[in-house]
């Protein structure tokens, strides 16, 4: 209920000069830019992406394998990154 108020008072105010704005609608358009911002940041780029039953094969015969797998750390030392 929130986020859709948010957005709707966001959109409402989208043409207003900040100065016309109330306290409230300030709050909450700052909130919508702060919320996309964040989605943009942290979200997940490959949502609703499915994986290639290529691709899914090779993942099951990856974990199926009983080759030794490299640490965090062999990997780090690698590539020359410090953990």
């Amino acid at each position: 209920m929130v986020k859709t108020k948010t957005k709707a008072v966001a959109k409402k105010v989208a043409e207003k000069k900040v100065a016309d704005l109330t306290v409230g609608e300030f709050t909450a358009l700052f909130k919508e830019i702060v919320r996309r911002e964040m989605e943009e940041m942290l979200g997940d780029p490959d949502a609703g992406l499915e994986l290639t039953d290529e691709c899914k094969e090779s993942l099951r015969r990856s974990l199926a394998s009983t080759e030794p797998r490299l640490t965090l750390q062999q990997v780090a030392e690698e590539f020359g990154v410090k953990l």
